[in-house]
């Protein structure tokens, strides 16, 4: 059997998404733990930051101590690997696990990890999250498919997120 574009049904050609929310994370200065086998490293420690959304029961802080594990590839690219903890404004617990990658220019990349603030749309910078909750209202959130995009701000870091349906 022989697909393409045109002959697939909308819904496998036509993702819809739609917003979950804009989170911002104020974010330590990266700590360089050298180069290991899969390239140079750093840890990136968050200090907290707050979520904020359209969807009730979604507005919520980050609780600081959650970490971002940097790896630089030979091409120059970032890859994120990511764990922090949100709390929501009714005391509900979300787990949140992203990996990522920021790639652009050689004097973009250079500018970033110098604490340059840069538009948006100078680089790539996409997540892949996950989600983990206890909470029966959030529970929803276990099973979802989101991605995020990215911005790297001079104390840390923007993104908004969005569901995949």
């Amino acid at each position: 059997m022989e697909s393409n574009w045109k002959t697939i049904p909308a819904v496998l050609r036509e993702p819809k998404i739609r917003p979950l929310f804009v989170m911002q994370l104020q974010v330590a200065p990266a700590l360089s733990v050298g180069t290991t086998a899969s390239g140079p490293k750093r840890v990136a420690i968050v200090k907290g930051g707050q979520v904020s959304s359209d969807i009730p029961g979604l507005a919520a802080t980050v609780h600081p101590g959650g970490s971002d594990w940097l790896t630089e590839k030979r091409d120059g690219s970032l890859h994120l690997d990511a764990r922090i903890v949100l709390e929501t404004s009714g005391g509900d617990q979300i787990l949140m696990s992203y990996t990522g990658i920021r790639h652009g220019s050689v004097t973009v990349m250079q500018d970033l990890a110098a604490g340059k603030e840069l538009p948006a749309d100078a680089y790539y910078f996409r997540i892949s999250p996950r989600f983990e909750t206890a909470s029966q209202p959030l529970d929803w959130l276990n099973r979802v498919v989101a991605f995020g995009i990215g911005q790297r701000l001079a104390g840390g870091v923007r993104y908004s997120l969005f569901e995949v349906s």
